[in-house]
């Protein structure tokens, strides 16, 4: 209850007021929308409808919902997911595929965590030419995870190295 107090207090006095201030008209929500990936609860679930969901309603913004590993049930697929349980606006969108998606006139790679089941999609994607900028959950090599912890698995950083920008969930600490 106390994280939930401050996420409802964080919508109401920054989120939705930054959203507001600087006519911002998509959101791309990079993963991880619950803390735990084998349950979900119900005051939560509640509580990101009537927050979260009704408050990208009453803006008529779309969100983009790129599906993270806390987010699925299962290790080695994406199919059940709790985007898909959830009642989200039709104007939104789940990727639990690799996707190129055109946002005001820019193409851009959403890229899911990566199961051996999407990994071909995957680098098929990330030589699509024309796209320059990346969002995922990703697990990168070499990255810190926490304060002082690396990565020591994952993706190597070079196979990025044809975009101008990636941005990434997964992780609890900025990198660069």
């Amino acid at each position: 209850l106390i994280f939930s107090k401050y996420i409802a207090s964080f919508f109401d006095t920054v989120f939705f007021p930054y959203l507001k201030e600087h006519n911002i008209n998509h959101v791309i929500h990079m993963c991880d929308v619950f803390d735990r990936r084998k349950y979900i609860n119900y005051k939560i679930a509640k509580d990101f409808r009537e927050r979260f969901i009704r408050g990208l309603d009453e803006l008529n913004i779309p969100c983009h919902f790129i599906v993270g590993n806390h987010d699925i049930y299962y290790k080695n697929t994406l199919d059940v997911n709790c985007y898909n349980e959830l009642s989200l606006p039709e104007r939104s969108g789940v990727y639990s595929e690799p996707t190129i998606v055109s946002i005001d006139g820019y193409d851009m790679a959403f890229i899911p965590w990566l199961t051996e089941e999407i990994q071909s999609q995957f680098y098929s994607l990330i030589n699509e030419p024309g796209v320059q900028v990346a969002f995922g959950h990703l697990e990168v090599s070499g990255f810190e995870m926490h304060s002082g912890i690396m990565s020591q698995i994952g993706i190597s950083k070079t196979i990025f190295n044809k975009f101008d920008m990636v941005m990434s969930g997964h992780f609890h600490k900025r990198s660069t």
